[in-house]
């Protein structure tokens, strides 16, 4: 079955949705949201935003202005566990420590965790 990770920069949450009866992600129909994580519930002020990092990942370009670059916010993982866009993309979070991170997948699959040193993204 298809499972995906929908990103509300909106209210600071994130669902994980299973593709329901039929086992394909549509947004909505079937779909079924397993888990809403609440970034606040974290505590230490995370929520998404790139704080004090000055680049994105890659270096190119400009951060989203929502700080998350997958389409419609939402990444789906397929059951070969890669995800169903050509693109990949990344999110970013903060917290009031000054500490930034992403986490991206490509679209191999491959999910990346990287964190802002004050010059690169590590």
């Amino acid at each position: 079955a298809e499972w995906t990770v929908v990103f509300n920069t909106g209210n600071g949450t994130y669902q994980l949705v299973s593709g329901g009866a039929n086992r394909v992600y549509e947004g909505g129909g079937d779909d079924v949201v397993q888990k809403t994580v609440t970034l606040a519930d974290y505590r230490s002020g995370i929520g998404y935003g790139h704080g004090n990092a000055t680049s994105p990942v890659p270096s190119s370009g400009s951060f989203p202005g929502d700080n998350v670059s997958f389409t419609n916010n939402r990444v789906t993982i397929n059951p070969r566990g890669m995800i169903n866009i050509t693109t990949g993309g990344y999110v970013y979070i903060a917290n009031n420590k000054s500490r930034t991170f992403t986490v991206g997948a490509l679209s191999t699959g491959v999910v990346m965790l990287k964190k802002w040193d004050g010059s690169a993204w590590n």
